[in-house]
């Protein structure tokens, strides 16, 4: 499902751009439904008493927090740095962390598919998109969500690399893409 703001404006316009366009091909690339894929837009990290959480905006005064969820072989997100260039254009670091079922996305192939789907992503992004500049790959949870303390706010435990050691090891994966961005006058 292509979960998307109403009304994005600022940064949140070529963040969705690239969402929409990244969505449909990658799905068909996959060859997956709508309801196998969480594709949500830029997540906030939250601080909570035991450190920084990625959620998305719900509504209200609810956030939901976008680790990986059995119920889906693919969840995105999009990140940015905390910092900003504020300048003639506006330049940031951004990045889309997947977290997949291997076996979903590469059932035919006979050992872990990290690499295939690693390729998959990359190979959208021969050329710039929407002002978003292919920088790099991360793997590893440590690295992944190296910006987050990896906290359940709903289960009230810590999550740590120790106690999640196994998110990424066959057939669940976890990946980040980094991005130099800008955003100011790219026709967004």
């Amino acid at each position: 499902m292509l979960v998307l703001k109403d009304n994005p404006t600022g940064i949140d316009q070529p963040i969705q751009r690239l969402q929409s366009w990244l969505y449909p091909r990658l799905k068909t690339v996959w060859n997956i439904g709508d309801n196998e894929w969480m594709s949500y837009g830029r997540v906030y990290k939250n601080q909570d008493v035991k450190g920084y959480i990625p959620e998305v905006y719900v509504g209200g005064n609810e956030y939901k927090e976008v680790f990986f969820d059995d119920n889906y072989p693919v969840i995105s997100f999009l990140g940015m740095e905390d910092k900003r260039q504020i300048d003639v254009s506006d330049n940031a670091q951004a990045y889309i962390i997947f977290q997949v079922d291997l076996s979903v996305l590469k059932p035919a192939i006979g050992h872990r598919g990290d690499e295939e789907v690693h390729m998959d992503v990359l190979n959208q992004f021969k050329t710039p998109v929407f002002g978003f500049k292919l920088s790099g790959i991360e793997t590893g949870i440590e690295n992944v969500f190296s910006e987050f303390r990896l906290y359940k706010r709903h289960t009230g435990q810590m999550t740590n690399t120790e106690s999640i050691k196994y998110r990424d090891m066959h057939p669940l994966h976890c990946f980040k893409v980094t991005f130099n961005l800008k955003y100011k006058n790219n026709n967004c």
